[in-house]
């Protein structure tokens, strides 16, 4: 459940650059679905390397094997996962670019910033 909301957290963020790039025509949306692409695979993969060199082999398990059979041990068995912390990881790294390269307003010249005299 994790994973997928943070993957239609990416979906609506490509669509969202892609509806700001339509300005420039067809190559602006494509580079802006294109970008949100790029970032989340090489991130992820990135992420993922990352996570596993810190990631106990047992994961979750460290903490809560001593707990008794409950759905909520089994949710947590299958949602807290090296490949959902990855994708946490991968998000929380995106979110610091992106609010950087589309924020309004800024007068140095950047990617987000305005363009006006």
């Amino acid at each position: 459940m994790i994973s997928f909301l943070i993957f239609v957290l990416h979906v609506a963020l490509a669509v969202v650059l892609g509806y700001r790039g339509r300005k420039e025509g067809a190559s602006g949306v494509a580079l802006g679905v294109s970008l949100v692409v790029l970032l989340f695979a090489i991130g992820w993969t990135l992420a993922t390397f990352v996570i596993r060199l810190v990631w106990p082999e047992q994961g979750i398990g460290l903490v809560i094997d001593d707990w008794a059979d409950t759905p909520t041990k089994r949710f947590l068995y299958r949602e807290i996962t090296a490949d959902t912390a990855s994708l946490v990881l991968l998000t929380l790294g995106e979110l610091l670019f992106y609010f950087w390269y589309l924020r309004r307003g800024a007068d140095d010249g950047s990617p987000g910033g305005s363009t006006g005299p």
